[in-house]
């Protein structure tokens, strides 16, 4: 009942979005609640129209395609209000992909690392359970900045940076067998008809669990990169780089026999990264 009534909400928006920006006055401020659990988003909702009456609410968005879907069409939030773990993955996978322009609190249970993270980083945070008197002087904080120049997207980023969680471990299978190993000792993943091999620094390939798209988000970005739709290869295992037709560049893989081809925005992205 709880998602059926998120999805029947959610396309209730998007009906209005379709025909243009939902019309509010200016002076009224415009929130986006970002929450999995039912009975959090309706203590928090509940909450916010008893401190501010007028206040228009959306949410619950419960799933970060859902907060990608929304923050790709509409930017006119002045606050959202957000858990750190939704159904699918981190809200932080959504962020990387739609920076939101207006001031974020993050919602969390109790957590040092998560804490320490955001009060080095001046990122406002909110405990759950939230109380009425932290709620308020949050809203207190947001009307007393002008606009949307609360945001700011350099001190998220590092929060983001600190907080996400990168896989280090996978199962791979040899044989009929599934054995743990370290990301780390993977040279590069590659798509080959239907399946999706690793390749080791000792030669061998083999099978992973994973879709190409799934490792790519669940990889850490510093050590891996995408070069194509067929292959995601580790900083270590580039041997050789060299200039192709129209800035595009030519990878030499280590391990791997056919050079890989690059396109001008990909060179343009591993050139990016490596000069990090």
């Amino acid at each position: 009942m709880w998602q059926g009534a998120c999805d029947k909400h959610n396309r209730g928006w998007r009906q209005t979005v379709l025909r243009g920006k939902p019309s509010h006055n200016s002076s009224i401020m415009k929130a986006l609640i970002i929450e999995d659990e039912e009975i959090s988003f309706r203590r928090l909702k509940r909450m916010l129209q008893a401190l501010r009456p007028d206040m228009e609410i959306d949410g619950p968005l419960t799933t970060t395609s859902e907060v990608i879907s929304r923050l790709s069409v509409y930017s006119g939030y002045d606050i959202i209000f957000s858990d750190i773990r939704l159904r699918d993955h981190d809200v932080f996978d959504a962020f990387q992909a739609v920076m939101p322009e207006c001031m974020v609190i993050f919602t969390t249970a109790y957590d040092d690392y998560a804490l320490k993270a955001f009060k080095n980083n001046g990122v406002e945070y909110l405990l759950k359970p939230i109380d009425k008197e932290s709620l308020s002087a949050a809203l207190k904080k947001v009307e007393s900045i002008a606009g949307r120049k609360a945001f700011d997207k350099d001190r998220l980023d590092t929060v983001i940076g600190e907080l996400r969680t990168y896989r280090e471990r996978m199962l791979i299978w040899k044989g009929d067998e599934l054995i743990p190993v370290n990301v780390k000792d993977i040279l590069y993943f590659y798509f080959d008809k239907r399946h999706v091999y690793a390749k080791f620094t000792d030669g061998d390939a083999n099978a992973v669990q994973f879709t190409m798209s799934e490792l790519e988000s669940e990889l850490d970005p510093r050590m891996f990169f995408r070069l194509n739709r067929q292959y995601i290869a580790n900083i270590d295992s580039i041997a050789r780089i060299s200039l192709f037709f129209n800035s595009r560049l030519m990878i030499r893989l280590k391990g791997c026999d056919q050079p890989l081809t690059l396109s001008k925005e990909k060179s343009a992205e591993l050139r990016e990264w490596l000069n990090r």
